[in-house]
């Protein structure tokens, strides 16, 4: 059988009820642009390590984000798994490890573009802004704040309910609409605290809402790809230099680095599976933060040190 008929297959009948939609639509570029080119002669039992690891190369050749090089080795592994089932371990397949370039954090914002946003959104009372104020405040995604209905926000117990994900793609049928699912883990259903000052801006909101949407326009659910262009304008506006939407998720985390919340808190509110994730993507350590820390230790080190002028014994004498 060849393996480009048996993917198909595999897609339709065996993955498309168990995978998201967005993810089905993302399986399916990536088979039909990559590895359907390549391995169209090929009988799915004349597959081995030398011929995919091979294909591996290819990938890398392409310059592919390392993204879409996993998910692709992803998907030659699960259906080859699935067609030979148990009789998959004869085979002895054996993938080449792919080498993680190295990639540079996110930045976010910092806390004088921060304060700036903030002042404009507040000084132009510009409700349907108020959604970017609700990011750098909870790190929610823009594609949870865009989900959020009035039901998911709790006054009584001071929380948000993140159960949901908007997206825009396409639907099984190829037409390109607004798409609401679950969001992209188990890990990322949370419930996220909401302080005084995001309650006051929420009750705001809702007093002059006409729609159940945390998020409207005209009427209906703000669009994502609209919104984004709308944060594009006032940083053009408020002249602070462009970062993408997903910024203000990083800046969020960074201030609550810098403030000393408990990691593990953080990781939870930002809809981790662990810390390792928070701490390597999701927090840079402004320069003006890093000087008062340094400060600290120049303090300790004066109060601890000076009376006796230790830092000027030599070494062998403070052992």
């Amino acid at each position: 059988m060849k393996f480009v008929s048996f993917l198909e297959f595999w897609l339709h009948s065996k993955m498309k009820s168990r995978i998201k939609l967005k993810t089905y639509w993302v399986y399916y570029g990536l088979i039909n642009k990559h590895i359907n080119p390549y391995f169209g002669n090929y009988e799915i039992e004349e597959l081995n390590s030398k011929v995919i690891n091979e294909f591996i190369d290819s990938l890398r050749e392409k310059n592919l984000s390392k993204s879409s090089i996993s998910i692709t080795i992803s998907i030659i592994k699960t259906s080859i798994k699935n067609y030979y089932g148990e009789d998959i371990n004869r085979l002895n397949l054996c993938f080449d490890k792919y080498v993680t370039p190295y990639q540079k954090k996110q930045e976010s914002f910092s806390i004088n573009e921060q304060k700036k946003i903030e002042s404009y959104i507040l000084k132009t009372q510009s409700i349907n802004l108020y959604g970017i104020l609700i990011c750098m405040l909870t790190g929610i995604r823009i594609g949870e704040l865009l989900a959020l209905d009035w039901n998911d926000i709790d006054f009584n117990n001071k929380f948000i309910n993140v159960d949901k994900t908007l997206y825009e793609g396409k639907d099984y049928n190829g037409q390109f609409k607004t798409i609401i699912q679950y969001p992209k883990s188990q890990c990322s259903v949370r419930k996220i605290p909401i302080t005084k000052k995001l309650i006051d801006f929420l009750k705001e909101m809702k007093r002059k809402a006409k729609t159940t949407y945390v998020i409207e326009s005209r009427g209906k659910r703000q669009s994502l790809r609209s919104y984004q262009n709308k944060f594009r304008r006032l940083l053009t506006k408020i002249k602070v230099n462009y970062k993408s939407f997903h910024c203000l998720r990083h800046t969020f985390a960074t201030r609550a680095v810098e403030s000393g919340i408990d990691i593990k808190t953080l990781s939870v509110v930002l809809g981790h599976s662990s810390i390792k994730i928070t701490l390597d993507r999701y927090t840079t350590i402004s320069n003006d933060f890093k000087m008062k820390e340094m400060c600290k230790v120049e303090n300790y080190l004066n109060k601890k040190c000076s009376s006796n002028n230790l830092l000027d014994e030599p070494l062998h004498y403070l052992l």
